[in-house]
């Protein structure tokens, strides 16, 4: 039996289904197109006035297409165009954000990480924080150390609380229950606002976000 606990199953043949998952195997997913567009909404709510989102994602990574099909209608729902800068190497992010930080326009507001590792490596993600703090950007963050880093917000699953979904599903299959008969699990997401850098941006955080929040950071 195979139990994974970090795994994205869109755009893919990993399991049949969420509730009769199939073959030998079950586990807790990773929902990133779902955490995408919520992320998405959640910048909306925190900065209304965005108009132009940069993000950028390699095209050879395996979670890239499934979060940009979430991402793409989203965004055109929300009336926000989509600056999309799509690499191969760490280095082409570098070189992207210099050359914009040369224009009088560098051509978007906002800025939100994928889930990818390009721009989450330590190269990537300190050229955007960098960018971001010099040009006074929001960053919709991905990870939840990345809210702590210099990003709005983060909003994304705790990683111990995945370990711990997991080892349930493991407990079930060494009591002898088939893996592939055992529904896939979900995690909650948090949502961990950084109001300093809120404060920063002059942005006014509605109460209600803050209540919805599970970590602020002051």
């Amino acid at each position: 039996p195979v139990i994974f606990a970090f795994a994205t199953i869109e755009g893919n043949s990993l399991i049949e289904n969420l509730r009769d998952p199939g073959g030998n195997i079950t586990g807790v997913r990773y929902p990133g197109p779902d955490l995408t567009a919520k992320r998405l909404e959640l910048l909306c709510e925190m900065v209304p006035s965005i108009k132009r989102l940069w993000i950028t994602y390699d095209v050879n990574y395996p979670t890239s297409k499934s979060a940009l099909a979430a991402l793409r209608p989203a965004a055109k729902a929300r009336g926000v165009s989509l600056v999309e800068v799509p690499v191969t190497r760490v280095d082409e992010i570098v070189s992207e954000l210099r050359q914009r930080s040369q224009q009088r326009d560098i051509g978007f507001d906002a800025m939100m990480i994928m889930p990818e590792l390009h721009s989450q490596s330590p190269m990537g993600w300190n050229a955007i924080r960098k960018f971001a703090a010099s040009h006074k950007l929001p960053i919709a963050g991905n990870a939840a150390i990345q809210a702590e880093q210099g990003a709005l917000f983060s909003y994304a699953p705790d990683i111990k609380e995945n370990g711990k979904l997991a080892a349930i599903l493991a407990d079930k299959v060494l009591k002898g229950a088939p893996a592939g008969k055992i529904p896939v699990v979900t995690p909650e997401s948090r949502l961990r606002i950084n109001y300093k850098v809120a404060q920063e941006l002059g942005l006014k955080i509605d109460n209600g976000l803050l209540k919805m929040a599970d970590f602020v950071i002051h």
